[in-house]
């Protein structure tokens, strides 16, 4: 781990210095001013979010096409598995210490999200189970979309976030997220809990017991979020 702990902090830092860009420039966007600080402040971290999973989405390609891997999904890893791990951990460095800082903001499940996939990526520096670090990454897949649907329900943009367009978005990001966080995510959990099981002897009890509580626990927020969004848009439909 100390190898990358330097690339973690770069990616950390690289994150941070968009989230201060974003800080300087979304005051000049039109109905900005308007909102409450909470708003402002998760308008801009958003804004380093979609920059997030369009980069990190990108990186993992490679790795589903690495025949290594796929050979051995418990103890294969490769240079390009660790960049990918590092660039997931610097996003989650920067993503628990913003949810430390405006704790009171944004409370304790958005913490903790942070903390156990910070937790979750850092022990993928051990060398096993990298197989499973682009398919767990996949969970990205939605995030564009629960932005997207986040600044239309905040900012007024009619000329953008049109009720059609903003109807699509909602359709598009309950569909996505039910395939690659629900479906998928506890798809791959499964199959990731038989092979820490079946290298049970050769990997640390402390890893194995955090990789299955850990995933646990984000699959089952999944889960409740996922509750919240069908009920807010069964509300948003029997409105219209």
């Amino acid at each position: 781990l100390t190898e990358y702990v330097p690339q973690i902090i770069v990616v950390a830092i690289a994150y941070h210095i968009i989230y201060l860009m974003a800080s300087l420039f979304t005051p000049l966007l039109p109905g900005f001013s308007g909102l409450s600080l909470k708003r402002k402040t998760d308008f801009n971290i958003r804004i380093v979010s979609q920059v997030q999973c369009a980069v990190i989405l990108y990186v993992i390609v490679p790795l589903f096409y690495d025949q290594s891997l796929a050979e051995d999904t418990i103890f294969a890893t490769s240079d390009y598995s660790y960049f990918a791990a590092s660039c997931a951990a610097g996003y989650f460095l920067w993503d628990s210490l913003i949810c430390m800082v405006y704790y009171n903001m944004f409370g304790f499940p958005f913490l903790m999200h942070g903390l156990i996939s910070l937790t979750v990526f850092t022990f993928g520096f051990y060398p096993a189970l990298h197989y499973w670090i682009p398919r767990f990454l996949l969970f990205e897949c939605s995030t564009p979309f629960v932005n997207i649907h986040w600044y239309s329900t905040h900012i007024d943009w009619p000329l953008i976030f049109t009720p059609t367009f903003t109807k699509v978005n909602g359709i598009i990001l309950i569909v996505v997220f039910f395939f690659c966080r629900i479906v998928f995510g506890w798809y791959y959990a499964i199959n990731l809990y038989i092979d820490v099981f079946a290298a049970r002897d050769r990997i640390p009890w402390f890893i194995m017991c955090f990789l299955v509580a850990g995933n646990t626990f984000l699959n089952s927020l999944n889960v409740i979020w996922f509750t919240k969004m069908i009920r807010l848009a069964k509300r948003s439909f029997s409105k219209s």
